[in-house]
């Protein structure tokens, strides 16, 4: 049907194997540019008589593709796509809820993803094609102002994006069975922000915008020379970086900038689904804002856009800290044996 906004995901149990079950619609901003990585080999030499390249011996693979997954933050069916960006959640039940813990740390996340995207022909109907074998390589979340005007508007509506890179590429012509759900609400969804020298002793601050952008860190550069392409792990360091803007208040943040003072950041976000309360949040423990100077206006206030690198930290015994810790409330529950 025109105007389709979905996608269908489901967590695998085996790498770059399709799941029989466990499929999920999502709905998303676009369809995301899903693409396979087809690649034409063809040995550079000359025959006799010709006068244009020759067919003989060309051979044509498909190897994978790529893909961006653009939901709303207030989509069910989420937590899949955390567990394989961040790493499997501890889930600790509350009131009838769920609250999913995903830390990045050292580990690499075992989760993986199969996608399921439907393009629409002239008249109407549409293929089904499926990647599967998907990791992560870059998550982001971003939360703007909401629209300043009358009108319909999805301003203010905070966002995920997660680009995918998938094992298989299989094109089909059998439509597998998929559940709808009660995806979204998008009630509520401002962001509050937390800032402060640790994360027990934060105040509010008022932005006016945000966004977290981080690089998962897998090798997709490790590949096998047959078709077959290897389950990336996770190489070297890792770099989140966060990007703040609001209207100049006091010295406090200069003064972190200019000392290389690490700062904690709390970014929470209070959703309402069915009158049950959902909601998202994210822990930073140590933030070293990055950037220029605020700059100075003799027309209006002062602005400070403070772009920061996140880093790694130590508790009071020594041990390691997660970079960072991302808090899903929902009435879902991962599914941490798929």
């Amino acid at each position: 049907m025109a105007g389709k906004n979905w996608l269908t995901i489901a967590p695998e149990a085996t790498f770059g194997t399709v799941p029989t079950i466990g499929w999920t619609d999502i709905p998303v901003v676009d369809l995301g540019q899903a693409s396979p990585i087809v690649t034409v080999q063809q040995a550079d030499v000359m025959r006799r008589g010709q006068v244009a390249p020759t067919m003989d011996g060309q051979r044509v693979d498909t190897r994978g593709g790529t893909q961006t997954i653009k939901p709303y933050l207030a989509t069910r069916g989420m937590l899949p796509l955390f567990a394989a960006a961040i790493n499997e959640p501890t889930i600790t039940p509350s009131g009838g809820m769920n609250i999913h813990r995903f830390d990045l740390d050292d580990q690499s996340p075992e989760a993986t993803l199969a996608v399921q995207l439907g393009r629409e022909f002239a008249d109407g109907t549409q293929d089904l094609d499926t990647f599967a074998g998907g990791r992560p390589s870059v998550l982001r979340l971003a939360q703007g102002q909401s629209a300043t005007s009358s009108g319909v508007s999805a301003d203010g509506i905070p966002t995920l994006e997660v680009d995918m890179n998938y094992r298989v590429f299989s094109p089909s012509t059998t439509e597998r069975t998929s559940v709808a759900v009660d995806s979204v609400n998008y009630s509520g969804g401002d962001c509050t922000i937390s800032v402060g020298p640790t994360l027990s002793s934060l105040s509010t601050e008022c932005l006016n915008s945000f966004s977290l952008e981080m690089p998962t860190g897998f090798d997709f550069e490790r590949r096998c020379i047959s078709d077959a392409i290897d389950k990336p792990g996770r190489v070297g360091l890792i770099q989140p970086t966060v990007s703040l803007e609001w209207s100049y208040k006091n010295r406090t943040y200069y003064d972190a900038w200019i000392n290389g003072t690490a700062m904690a950041l709390r970014a929470e976000w209070a959703l309402t689904v069915d009158g049950d309360a959902f909601s998202v949040r994210l822990d930073i423990p140590a933030l070293m804002f990055t950037g220029d100077a605020p700059v100075e206006s003799n027309e209006s206030v002062t602005t400070q856009s403070l772009p920061g690198s996140v880093y790694g930290t130590y508790d009071n015994l020594g041990d390691p800290v997660p970079v960072l810790s991302l808090y899903v409330t929902t009435d879902e529950e991962y599914d941490l044996g798929s």
